[in-house]
């Protein structure tokens, strides 16, 4: 597809001039199923693959309860210290070998989704289940500034102090030690800035 942008008298022009590129055809990104129905109904067969040990895990079972879902999901344990995530089968799942894994059943389509990553899948329910309790706050700045807090935590300091990680720096001709002290300082650091940040 090729475009030139077009001027019009006391319209100020708006682009580069002319453009080339793919046209997706209507529907492709996003699309919603020609049947649409209450996510209450729509969802089904809820199954969390998770660790009892596992924070991000625990992130999920909580938003679950809240959106009154964690009675009706089963909960297969995936045993980390037992490199239950390195399976072909969890592999499968999430290539990137990690807890969680939040699997369910789209009634519409039929399809079985797999979501990963424990703030995606939270997004997801508090998007799809609106009813309960709400993950989030309505007003926009303090929506983002929960967002922040958390990523706080998640991106900037959890996996600091992951067990792979330490043990890749142990592993790496460190001292022993070396990779404990450094997921302690981590922990440390990212709290001592959550509570600077929040109050």
């Amino acid at each position: 597809m090729t475009g030139v942008c077009n001027e019009r008298p006391g319209v100020p022009r708006v682009g580069f001039g002319a453009v080339e590129g793919r046209v997706l055809p209507a529907g492709t990104i996003g699309a919603a199923p020609a049947a649409v129905a209450e996510a209450s109904e729509r969802y089904a067969n809820f199954v969390l693959y998770s660790y009892w040990r596992s924070t991000c895990s625990w992130r999920v079972r909580t938003a679950l309860a809240a959106k009154g879902l964690l009675g009706t999901t089963e909960i297969r344990p995936v045993n980390l210290l037992q490199g239950g995530h390195k399976s072909d089968e969890h592999a499968e799942m999430n290539p990137m070998k990690q807890v969680p894994v939040l699997e369910f059943t789209d009634t519409v389509t039929g399809e079985t989704i797999r979501l990963t990553q424990s703030m995606a899948i939270m997004d997801f329910l508090e998007e799809s289940y609106p009813m309960g309790g709400a993950l989030l706050p309505r007003d926009p700045v303090a929506r983002a500034q929960a967002k922040e807090y958390a990523e706080m935590v998640n991106s900037g300091t959890q996996p600091l102090q992951n067990p792979s990680v330490f043990k890749k720096i142990e592993g790496l001709g460190k001292e022993e030690g070396v990779g404990r002290q450094f997921a302690k300082e981590a922990i440390e650091d990212g709290l001592a800035s959550l509570e600077a940040k929040y109050t």
